[in-house]
């Protein structure tokens, strides 16, 4: 099982992409039009989860992730961080960096 520790510059981050509607935080592999191999992980702001997403042990925020990225993840404990001027979101983990620059989509019903 994953668990994300999520830095406090990343949950302020985070907090002003969830504005004001509530919101649960996806993880996910974004393997759509990206040209690589295994895809790119990013983040999906969701009313709730979905069928296929299992709840992720965090210290911050509600997050999931979806089936389909569990096997992408080798690590059980990834770090959710801002880059030196908060500018953008990292993933890591003890021996990688997943991306240096995380993707959040929205993907609320409220706001479509």
């Amino acid at each position: 099982m994953v668990k994300v520790n999520v830095t406090p510059q990343a949950e302020q981050y985070l907090s002003r992409k969830i504005g004001d509607q509530k919101a649960v935080i996806r993880i996910f592999v974004d393997n759509e039009d990206c040209g690589c191999t295994g895809g790119i992980p990013a983040l999906r702001l969701i009313d709730e989860p979905g069928k296929r997403d299992t709840v992720v042990e965090s210290n911050a925020l509600s997050l999931t992730m979806h089936q389909s990225g569990e096997s992408y993840f080798d690590d059980d404990e990834l770090t959710l961080s801002t880059d030196d001027i908060g500018s953008s979101l990292r993933l890591s983990s003890a021996s990688q960096y997943y991306s240096r620059s995380i993707r959040v989509l929205d993907g609320r019903k409220a706001l479509i």
